[in-house]
């Protein structure tokens, strides 16, 4: 009886010491998400707009929001 009680305090103290962080939250994973997308959409909406704008000083703005940094 005494190798059980062993047993499983050894399967307890197992669990009680995991030094992992612990997975995102929902909330934070939901987050991530809209700015990949958001940030997924935009490249396609800027080079149409490069494409089909005339003007000189909005060009060079959507020029200079495609720059990296």
């Amino acid at each position: 009886m005494i190798n059980v009680i062993e047993t499983l305090l050894d399967y307890i103290k197992n669990f009680s010491t995991d030094d992992s962080p612990p997975p995102p939250h929902i909330g934070e994973a939901m987050g991530c998400w809209l700015y990949f997308t958001a940030l997924a959409e935009e490249v396609p909406a800027l080079e149409t707009c490069l494409n089909t704008t005339t003007n000189s000083e909005l060009l060079k703005l959507i020029q200079d929001s495609k720059k990296p940094g």
